[in-house]
């Protein structure tokens, strides 16, 4: 996808980001040696007037050189992220830590197929807001802490 501008509220949406033939080596355990090979990078996306919500990137997208939302939390899933977020759980969420540390696992541990993620506070919609508010502020600050976060 290249040159795109998003704006309103996307809910719930999917973007794939691997081509047929791609998917095809991907089925049959090759694996891509680098962005390039995948040719799914996103350039020129500008989502800066959108707010994204529940929305996810899926098979090898790249989101590092998109414009993002100040309302949402777009991240690279990267190996100094989830250590950090379990760290700042742990100090920071009290009555929630138990259900963050088992939610966590689902959406921020770092993975070859997914190595960005798209957090908005309105994620969860089956939590509390009080869980949704501090794990959206916990996901912002891991992020931040590590260089993870999309600027």
């Amino acid at each position: 996808m290249q040159n795109c501008i998003f704006e309103g509220r996307l809910y719930d949406c999917s973007f794939a980001g691997v081509k047929n033939d791609h998917f095809k080596e991907l089925v049959n355990n090759k694996r891509p040696k680098t962005v390039a090979d995948l040719d799914n990078r996103m350039l020129n996306i500008d989502f800066s007037k959108a707010d994204l919500v529940s929305c996810n990137f899926t098979t090898y997208i790249h989101l590092d050189l998109v414009k993002p939302s100040p309302n949402n939390c777009i991240l690279k899933l990267t190996e100094e992220f989830y250590p950090e977020l379990q760290k700042l759980i742990k100090q920071k969420a009290g009555t929630l830590t138990e259900e963050m540390l088992n939610y966590i696992p689902l959406f921020c541990k770092p993975h070859e197929q997914i190595p960005y993620r798209c957090f908005h506070k309105e994620d969860n919609r089956y939590k509390s807001p009080e869980f949704n508010k501090l794990y959206y502020e916990l996901i912002c600050e891991a992020a931040k802490n590590t260089n993870a976060r999309i600027l």
